[in-house]
């Protein structure tokens, strides 16, 4: 294994590591020789999946201040966070309620913050050279129809992951983000199904949608030490979305 890929002695948390996203990266951070700690809602679903991978589990609401700073109490260590909590209410701009946007908001951005800022003051604290890497999309630099309030939460995401980014190398802590495109998750599988999802692939640069699997690459890059002169980039895996714009 290229030391620089290798994740041996690093801990590394990871925010919603229950589904999707957070729990690919697990299984791949396992594999590479991480020390894993996984945090989500779902306790009874992150426990019964910790345990089949001999990580420690942590219960967290990011939406919560105390709920974040309490699991970050209970780790000793945190070199990497995988900060991936978020959902999507699709209605066309002028439909969304203010009860949509206040939970969408809390869920994928205050969410977001809270993490950044809890577990930034627990590298800082322990002078580690640690790395934070939020979760963006394609949707955070374009839009597509139904995706008002997830692609406005996104493209703060990206501006709060170069603040961050901005602020924290001083201290040698890198903050990055990754912009998956259309990768096929439990968020939005229903959605890729329909009239407007197949039509999305039909206009694929790649001629189909991302897998979790097309992922690794970039997350494993992130999270090692062959990314250790990259700080506040934002790095799309999109399949050519992005330089297509293909909304």
């Amino acid at each position: 294994m290229d030391p620089l890929f290798s994740l041996k002695g690093k801990s590394i948390l990871i925010v919603g590591a229950s589904s999707g996203i957070g729990r690919q990266a697990t299984k791949l951070y396992a594999e590479r020789g991480a020390s894993l700690l996984l945090a989500a809602r779902r306790k009874e679903l992150l426990d019964k999946f910790a345990s089949e991978i001999g990580a420690k589990s942590y219960f967290v609401d990011a939406t919560k201040s105390r709920s974040v700073e309490k699991m970050v109490s209970q780790v000793e260590r945190i070199d990497v966070v995988l900060c991936t909590p978020g959902i999507n209410i699709r209605k066309p701009a002028m439909e969304h309620t203010e009860e949509d946007w206040d939970h969408l908001m809390e869920i994928n951005l205050k969410g977001t913050w809270l993490v950044n800022q809890a577990v930034i003051r627990h590298m800082v604290d322990r002078k580690i050279r640690g790395t934070v890497i939020n979760l963006s999309s394609v949707l955070g630099s374009f839009t597509a129809q139904g995706s008002a309030l997830y692609a406005t939460s996104k493209a703060a995401i990206e501006q709060m992951t170069r603040s961050f980014a901005l602020e924290t190398a001083k201290y040698g802590i890198r903050v990055n983000a990754l912009a998956p495109g259309y990768i096929e998750t439990d968020l939005n599988r229903e959605y890729l199904q329909n009239v407007a999802g197949k039509a999305i692939v039909e206009r694929a640069p790649t001629g189909r949608l991302g897998k979790l699997d097309d992922l690794s690459g970039a997350l494993l890059f992130l999270a090692s030490d062959a990314s250790l002169y990259m700080t506040g980039t934002i790095l799309p895996v999109d399949g050519g979305f992005s330089a297509r714009r293909l909304f």
